[in-house]
């Protein structure tokens, strides 16, 4: 993709299918944006194996369009409250606000915990990997 717009929910070369068929395992941590499977309530895999995402594109609770990785763990935390939620900004915002909550519960330090937690583990393997992680934040317009 040149630009961001509609994403397929396949295409006949994948990346991330191409170095699994290559035989890596391949795993993304964080955003993503390749789409979101409402029938199934999953991302569209685009050849990932693995997947632990948070895109942010939900409203971060259980009725939101796009009820990812991120905002079913968050949900586990702080039950009924909005992880969206930093001094009244939205996302796209240039100005910075502190975050709501503890430093634990931000997209980027579980983003952060769950690559590391990756790395230790697949890196014990004999099998390559392939590893993408995407940091959602900071995040301007």
């Amino acid at each position: 993709m040149l630009g961001y717009g509609e994403v397929a929910p396949k295409y006949p070369f994948e990346m991330p299918a191409a170095m699994a068929a290559a035989g890596y395992r391949t795993m993304v941590i964080g955003k993503d944006h390749f789409g979101w499977n409402q029938t199934s309530d999953k991302p569209f895999p685009h050849g990932y194996e693995q997947l632990q995402i948070y895109d942010g594109i939900g409203n971060g609770l259980v009725n939101g369009t796009e009820y990812d990785d991120y905002d079913r763990w968050f949900q586990k935390q702080k039950p009924g409250e909005d992880p969206l939620k930093s001094g009244g900004l939205d996302w796209n915002s240039w100005r910075g606000a502190p975050y709501e909550y503890e430093e634990r519960l931000h997209p980027t330090a579980w983003t952060g915990r769950r690559a590391v937690k990756a790395i230790k583990e697949l890196s014990k393997e004999a099998q390559p990997f392939f590893l993408k992680v995407s940091f959602h934040r900071p995040h301007s317009p």
